[in-house]
């Protein structure tokens, strides 16, 4: 009989654990990109935790206040960023998506929008905030390859790779 009502009380708390942390979320991670631009920085710091970190492939980011800062510089440099957000997966207090950010910034691509594809990862705290945000993406595609002389260096890699692996389908045939 005690185990039963321990296993009850266990299973209680971590519904009620979830219903805290990612469903009962102010703002889910894709409401807040769809609304982030350079006029509502603010909504930073109600989206992360004071002591957040955010990961990508260009740095680690400590705290909400240099999210911002890091956020500020994107959009301050570009002239749109809108996404698509896939469909959203959750386990316990983590969240992810994919997603697709369509960009169009000065001196990259030609200043023409271009599409960037992407995952993130969320890990949300109890008070429904964001601890650890993480991006997985190609940083070539994002940057180097729509700078013209990085472009061509990125090509050349890349055919040279692309032949080596035509040789290879071809001695393993």
């Amino acid at each position: 009989m005690n185990r039963y009502f321990s296993a009850t009380k266990a299973l209680i708390i971590s519904i009620f654990y979830i219903c805290i942390t990612v469903e009962c979320l102010a703002m889910k991670p894709s409401e807040f990109f769809h609304q982030l631009n350079s006029k509502n920085m603010h909504l930073v710091e109600e989206f992360y935790k004071a002591d957040a970190v955010l990961v990508d492939p260009i740095g680690r980011i400590e705290g909400s206040s240099r999210i911002r800062a890091y956020y500020e510089h994107q959009y301050k440099n570009a002239q749109t960023i809108e996404w698509e957000i896939g469909t959203e997966f959750q386990s316990g207090n983590e969240l992810s998506f994919p997603w697709v950010m369509i960009l169009k910034a000065e001196g990259l691509n030609g200043g023409e929008a271009y599409r960037v594809d992407g995952m993130s990862r969320f890990v949300v705290e109890a008070d429904g905030k964001v601890s650890f945000h993480q991006d997985y993406f190609d940083v070539g595609a994002f940057i180097y390859e729509k700078i013209p002389v990085m472009s061509h260096i990125v090509s050349y890699i890349k055919g040279r790779l692309k032949k080596g692996l035509n040789d290879f389908d071809a001695v393993s045939k």
